[in-house]
């Protein structure tokens, strides 16, 4: 359970790894609450889904469903390609994000 009133205040980075509708429906209350979101595309699942529409995200008939779209819509996302990881691009994407 996401606690919107921590005691004190942490900073967050969300990194979404494949996933299924539990998860898509975890980063969705993520975003609500203003966490940046990392998205690992090529791991599957819900990474995928939210990858695949962040770049098609003016092809409204790509979009899968509703909880997709407020996602592209109103997070802050960061796509990377899972191909593309390794330490140092982890690091340096963490640093943007904030």
């Amino acid at each position: 359970k996401i606690h919107p009133e921590p005691k004190m205040i942490l900073p967050v980075v969300v990194y979404v790894v494949n996933g299924g509708m539990e998860e898509l429906y975890e980063v969705l209350e993520c975003v609500r609450l203003g966490y940046p979101i990392c998205v690992v595309k090529g791991t599957g699942g819900a990474a995928d889904m939210i990858a695949s529409a962040y770049y098609n995200s003016e092809l409204d008939d790509h979009i899968p469903n509703e909880m997709t779209l407020e996602i592209i819509k109103e997070g802050v996302i960061e796509i990377v390609d899972i191909k593309e990881i390794d330490g140092v691009v982890m690091r340096d994407l963490t640093k943007r994000l904030f």
